[in-house]
């Protein structure tokens, strides 16, 4: 008997989040590895990745985060690590997967769990992303890119089953030593946003580069408080409200 053929359907309510360009969202981190990819046949050559595996509702969802140069890096056999095949040693802060990491580590990642090089250990982190926009340095570009970062995180390895992340919207903070709440950690967020504000090109900047700005502060990286200012910073209501002490017009701020 032939194999009977399974047509797809073409009802949207059947549709999956596939790989495009997800944000905003409620996510667990299923598989993550190392790998070589020509982006589907956009570059000429395959370039070295990192391939996290998004849960969404049950839905899976690659995204593919560049690491570095082909002529710098590769990836381990296992698609664990990251082999050096060049003289750089380091990954660059502009790399997307740079970009990742980054954002978890300011959501609390311990960097003991990351000195290793092993991609696994993000595997079962669940949390809230958002796309955040970055200049592209590239000389053919003419316009930012976009990266999709943690902006909060749920679950960590071990922490539970890792069940599905939920679609659509920031979730709610949940309580934690008073982190976006209290006077003090409030005022050191506006003192944050002020900084970036008067260190961006022109003074000013977008509210949706505010998050990747403050990775790269020293005021962020030396707070006891991170959790509570990238929850605050990243938050329509506080930084959208008349009483802050900075304004803004079409989600560009200015002092």
């Amino acid at each position: 008997m032939a194999d009977q053929k399974h047509f797809v359907s073409m009802n949207p309510d059947t549709f999956s989040e596939g790989g495009g360009l997800i944000d905003d969202v409620n996510v667990v981190i299923k598989d993550a590895i190392f790998c070589m990819t020509d982006y589907q046949g956009k570059m000429q050559v395959e370039q070295p990745v990192a391939k996290v595996t998004f849960d969404i509702d049950g839905e899976e969802t690659e995204q593919y985060y560049s690491v570095g140069d082909r002529a710098k890096f590769a990836p381990s056999e296992d698609g664990r690590h990251i082999v050096q095949v060049g003289t750089a040693e380091k990954f660059t802060k502009k790399s997307k997967f740079a970009m990742l990491i980054t954002s978890l580590v300011n959501c609390g990642m311990e960097k003991s769990k990351l000195e290793d090089g092993d991609i696994k250990a993000m595997v079962g982190i669940g949390g809230h992303v958002m796309r955040v926009s970055y200049a592209n340095t590239m000389k053919d570009s003419k316009k930012d890119d976009t990266v999709l970062v943690f902006d909060k995180v749920d679950t960590w390895p071990g922490d539970g089953k890792g069940k599905g992340g939920k679609k659509g919207g920031t979730p709610k903070a949940e309580p934690e030593t008073g982190a976006g709440n209290s006077d003090e950690i409030r005022s050191e967020a506006e003192g944050l946003v002020m900084e970036l504000i008067a260190g961006a090109d022109g003074g000013s900047i977008k509210q949706k580069d505010l998050l990747i700005a403050a990775t790269k502060s020293d005021k962020l990286k030396g707070s006891q408080n991170k959790k509570g200012l990238v929850s605050l910073i990243t938050d329509d209501k506080f930084i959208v409200r008349k009483d802050a002490p900075w304004t803004v017009e079409n989600g560009i701020l200015t002092l």
